[in-house]
């Protein structure tokens, strides 16, 4: 009896159960076989012409001198991270696809490493657009094992977009030296190194024709932001500066730069603002002579800089006239001085609606969130919505004090951590800014 020959029907079957998972293994880890390739063509040819045993030797010299040499080391090492994670966002996507919550799968372009964790370019499938992603945003967190996802739309190409990582909290080494605290003089018109972003990346802020404001909780390190802004001025012999300081400890290190100095007595805040006002009605009387619209770094003007620590104890003062005639100087000086060269800098730990009005917080540009204790909180200080939209100071570590949320030249809030100034750093720095003025 003839035993009938097998089905042709099976081939299909055998080829996408074996060599069509096979196929697709090896293009995900092509970076990796092209090498072995490499190697083991370059060990044949050698065997061929030498023989095994010193073809073997030559290969394994080459690859102990790759994982020798620092330079190439490094790159191998990224090489293969950045293929690791184009691999797993892959099959990320495809389970996301296969869970319909996420239609055609996005295509990865390129993965690059960066301190918090890989950032890839990826191209969205056909009839996707930026937000579908932000919406599996925590689901593909999940499915990375990572700790958060962050997507941005690439503003050239709403057909990509790129995902940050982050898989550890680049801020988590500790404080940073402030990098220029070394330097003999400075210049305040010139963008200010206030601290690094979670990249890596030096963050600069330009103070001419903007006014700040910085909050958060007691010990989020929000007065480090204003030991940094007055030592800038204080180094720059050309700038004149302005403390007010209720607590008569954060800042008193530079009363001896100071043009003027207010402790807790709002009479003499109230006087040092009206110095400073007096001294901007003169500015705009020189311009008015000059033809001039506002000063600027070429003029004989230096800048001012109005340093208000925590401004709502002037504010709240008891003295309601008192109050009254602060809120109404503070009011000018941020409405009208930029043009005349006047630079106002407010901390508070809550800038509330009560205290500070709605008015004045808006002619305020910069905007440094540091750590909140409610996302209400937040947003009073870098406007509302932003915490809606995920960006909150209630969210940052209280581990990590002089990390804050910065809202300055760009679209959105980033996250920054401010260079740190030691006691002893802040006196050297006053000292030498004492003798720059003598």
């Amino acid at each position: 009896m003839s035993s009938s020959p097998p089905s042709s029907k099976r081939d299909p079957d055998l080829f996408s159960e074996i060599a069509e998972p096979l196929l697709v293994g090896l293009w995900r880890f092509r970076a990796e076989v092209v090498g072995l390739g490499l190697l083991a063509a370059g060990y044949l040819l050698l065997a061929r012409r030498i023989g095994q045993t010193p073809a073997a030797l030559a290969v394994g010299l080459l690859v102990l001198g790759v994982l020798a040499t620092p330079r190439t080391r490094r790159w191998l090492f990224c090489l293969l991270v950045r293929r690791h994670w184009h691999r797993k966002l892959e099959r990320a996507f495809a389970l996301l696809a296969r869970e319909r919550l996420l239609g055609h799968p996005p295509r990865v372009a390129k993965v690059v490493s960066t301190i918090p964790g890989p950032r890839a370019h990826v191209v969205l499938g056909p009839g996707h657009a930026t937000r579908h992603l932000e919406k599996a945003a925590d689901q593909l967190a999940a499915a990375l094992a990572v700790a958060e996802v962050r997507v941005e739309r690439d503003p050239r190409n709403a057909k990509r977009c790129t995902l940050s990582l982050v898989t550890s909290d680049p801020f988590s080494s500790g404080p940073i030296p402030c990098p220029w605290a070394g330097q003999s003089r400075t210049r305040l018109w010139e963008p200010l190194p206030i601290g690094e972003d979670e990249l890596g990346q030096v963050v600069s802020v330009t103070l001419f024709e903007h006014n700040l404001l910085a909050g958060g909780e007691p010990g989020s390190a929000k007065s480090n932001l204003l030991q940094l802004l007055a030592a800038r001025a204080a180094l720059d012999p050309t700038a004149t500066l302005w403390v007010l300081d209720p607590k008569l400890v954060e800042l008193s290190r530079w009363r001896g730069v100071a043009a003027g100095f207010a402790g807790a007595e709002l009479s003499e805040a109230v006087a040092v603002l009206r110095a400073v006002s007096e001294e901007m009605a003169a500015r705009y009387r020189l311009l008015q002579h000059l033809g001039s619209r506002k000063v600027g770094p070429m003029d004989e003007m230096g800048l001012h800089l109005v340093l208000v620590d925590e401004v709502t104890a002037y504010l709240a003062s008891a003295d309601k006239k008192g109050g009254a005639d602060f809120a109404g100087l503070l009011w000018e000086l941020l409405a009208r001085g930029r043009a005349a060269g006047i630079v106002v800098v407010l901390a508070a730990q809550k800038p509330s609606t009560e205290v500070i009005s709605s008015s004045t917080r808006d002619l305020v540009s910069i905007r440094a969130a540091f750590r909140s204790t409610t996302r209400e909180a937040s947003d009073t200080i870098l406007g509302s919505g932003w915490a809606t939209r995920g960006i909150s100071a209630a969210d940052i570590s209280p581990s990590t004090p002089g990390v804050c949320y910065l809202l300055a030249d760009g679209p959105e809030p980033i996250r920054v951590r401010c260079y740190h100034l030691s006691d002893e750093a802040i006196a050297s720095i006053a000292r030498r800014a004492e003798a720059l003025r003598r």
